[in-house]
């Protein structure tokens, strides 16, 4: 859970960064996650994040985190916005 939560905070931060969204948003639910392998504590994580909707009070987003440029994670998420 912690690594779909990093790829949500990382997509969030996105969105953000974007000047599409402003408040704060949390989630709502998680779809369609694959647990691959688990990620060491020395290992690099990266993720890439894909929008699949961007709405005024809510985004959808997927995203594949890899290590050694190998997947280990991928999920679709949706959070919402709560202030």
């Amino acid at each position: 859970m912690v690594l779909i939560e990093s790829m949500a905070q990382c997509g969030g931060a996105g969105i953000k960064k974007m000047g599409l969204g402003s408040g704060m948003f949390g989630f709502a639910g998680i779809e369609n996650a694959l647990f691959h392998a688990g990620v060491p504590f020395e290992k690099e994580f990266k993720i890439v994040i894909r929008n699949i909707k961007i709405a005024e009070k809510y985004f959808k987003q997927s995203g594949i985190g890899y290590v050694d440029d190998q997947p280990c994670v991928e999920a679709v998420w949706t959070c919402v916005k709560i202030q």
